[in-house]
């Protein structure tokens, strides 16, 4: 046997007996899944682990095991866990709050239409899902606790400005969005068996008991 088919051989037996080849695909796997993961993912993660098995578990290891991929998948997106748990309250203040906002009132052709497709959305996209855990945490962290009351604030001026315009005075406008804002926080977190049929039957209720002068 030659030189050259002996190494060959040898070299090909090495990497079967110890799998070298597939440690090394797998490798190759781990890293390109690592890379397609985007910011995002990491986020939408932490708030199902907040909401789920609370603050205490949202911390990179755990959710790199549960993603399945290496720890540097997160330091490619985060510089440590408070810059998660910072970018996680930023990400739940956007998507839940700033974004539903703004898109109730996309093509509302009066303030009614703008109330009626804002109490749609948080119903139906169930936008309060993480509040209960969000609140629980509030209650001994400082950062999350100034950035929900920067929430609440936030909710609180739209929704009020809202019943301005349909024709309230601030006083009244004020409680109502206050009725409002209490009770969308509460349905998804107490009312848990109740059917989407009677969600939908109780909001056009509500609308219409809100709206009534």
């Amino acid at each position: 046997m030659s030189y050259i088919k002996f190494a060959t051989y040898s070299s090909v037996w090495f990497k079967n007996k110890y799998n070298l080849t597939n440690i090394k695909s797998q490798s190759v796997v781990r890293m390109k899944k690592s890379k397609q993961l985007a910011a995002e993912d990491w986020l939408k993660l932490a708030l199902e682990t907040l909401d789920n098995e609370g603050i205490h578990k949202v911390n990179v290891e755990y959710l790199a095991r549960k993603l399945g991929v290496t720890k540097g998948s997160f330091y490619w997106h985060f510089k440590n866990r408070e810059t998660l748990l910072k970018e996680m309250l930023n990400y739940w203040a956007e998507t839940l709050t700033t974004d539903v906002i703004q898109r109730s009132r996309q093509s509302s052709k009066d303030a009614k239409e703008t109330l009626l497709k804002l109490m749609t959305i948080i119903t139906e996209e169930k936008v309060g899902r993480y509040e209960a855990a969000i609140r629980a945490w509030a209650m001994h962290d400082e950062t999350a606790k100034a950035d929900l009351h920067k929430v609440d604030e936030q909710r609180l001026k739209y929704i009020t400005s809202v019943f301005t315009d349909i024709g309230f005075k601030k006083a009244d406008a004020e409680i109502r969005a206050r009725m409002m804002l209490y009770y969308q926080v509460a349905e998804q977190g107490i009312f848990l068996s109740d059917s989407k049929e009677k969600r939908k039957k109780l909001l056009k209720q509500r609308f219409t008991f809100l709206t009534r002068k």
